[in-house]
């Protein structure tokens, strides 16, 4: 019996089919935006036109659906404990940058003032190979972004493994160029 005439298989899979966009849109950001909205219409377009099984292997699903369940339990059990970050993780804008810079027209890391004091005093050399190792320590561990990016990358592989014949069907090769880069977070 096909899904659309099930009232309640059809609402189950328009419900995964919702949480999942959410999820990957929210959690790869705007870098990664255009290719879930591609990927998702793709994969819309094959499923209205009924040409679904002929890019994708039905009868692996569940070898994709682990990982994603996995994914957003991971999400579920420890986002509400997580605390928001104390700055703003968003880059700096060129103007920030060409503000600081314009200043003196050469870097101070490579002006020659800035090394000839380096070579002749030893106390900077020393203070500064403190502060390198300060620095060294200060590594951000985030143990949700970490078990995050292993979940998603094990419902990536999936997906890709999904794909029948990426390399002679342009549409299903683009699917799988484009979860490729999405592996690149």
């Amino acid at each position: 019996k096909p899904i659309a005439n099930h009232i309640t298989m059809r609402t189950a899979v328009s419900e995964v089919w919702e949480l999942g966009s959410f999820v990957l849109l929210r959690m790869l950001g705007t870098v990664h935006n255009n290719d879930i909205v591609a990927i998702m219409n793709l994969i819309l377009k094959w499923s209205e036109s009924g040409t679904l099984v002929d890019h994708i292997k039905m009868e692996n699903m569940s070898s994709v659906m682990s990982p994603f369940v996995a994914l957003v339990q991971v999400l579920e059990g420890s986002i509400g404990r997580r605390k928001p970050a104390v700055k703003s993780r968003v880059a700096k804008g060129k103007s920030d940058i060409q503000t600081k810079s314009a200043g003196s027209g050469i870097r101070r890391a490579v002006s020659a003032a800035s090394l000839s004091s380096l070579e002749n005093d030893t106390s900077d050399l020393t203070m500064q190979k403190g502060k390198k190792a300060d620095s060294e320590k200060a590594v951000i561990i985030d143990a949700l972004r970490d078990q995050a990016r292993d979940k998603f990358r094990s419902f990536a592989h999936a997906l890709k493994g999904l794909l029948i014949n990426p390399n002679e069907d342009s549409e299903t090769r683009d699917v799988l160029d484009r979860i490729t880069f999405l592996l690149s977070m």
